[in-house]
């Protein structure tokens, strides 16, 4: 019986990723030249740029290409969601801004957001934001859980 359950896991896992190959050409996103302004001005908290502390793995519902984005949170509560590594000088890559999605959820310590209607993801190759400093998780003094921000946004 655990064995048989474990194929039929295994298939759904290949068939769910196969699904992500073939829809994976047809994402629509708006390119951006250099860094994206911010949607909101300097940060309250740090009375300058945005500290933006990566708090883990978030998947974004209707983005077309199905990747698992960081989710970089400052503690002003301005949040962007990206596909690449700004933290340690990479590029951005494709990324939401907080009024880009609605978070809806946690599974398994995977912030879960969906994208508002009309809204496309965007895409530079630059490793900045302007306005915003990006770091990573271990730097991070205050340990907020995928739960907390749920709350934090849902209230």
């Amino acid at each position: 019986m655990i064995k048989k359950l474990f194929n039929i896991s295994m298939l759904c896992v290949i068939c769910i990723n196969f699904g992500v190959i073939v829809d994976a050409e047809e994402v629509e996103y708006t390119y951006v030249d250099e860094g994206s302004k911010r949607p909101d001005g300097p940060c309250p908290h740090y009375l300058g740029n945005h500290k933006a502390y990566n708090l883990g793995m978030a998947k974004i519902a209707g983005d077309g290409l199905n990747y698992v984005y960081g989710c970089y949170y400052c503690e002003c509560g301005y949040f962007i969601l990206c596909f690449g590594y700004p933290e340690t000088g990479g590029p951005i890559s494709y990324y939401a801004f907080q009024d880009d999605v609605k978070m809806i959820g946690c599974f398994g310590g995977i912030m879960l957001f969906e994208l508002l209607d009309g809204v496309n993801i965007r895409y530079t190759s630059n490793n900045y934001i302007s306005g915003t400093t990006f770091y990573d998780t271990n730097s991070y003094g205050t340990v907020i859980t995928c739960g907390d921000l749920y709350c934090m946004l849902n209230n």
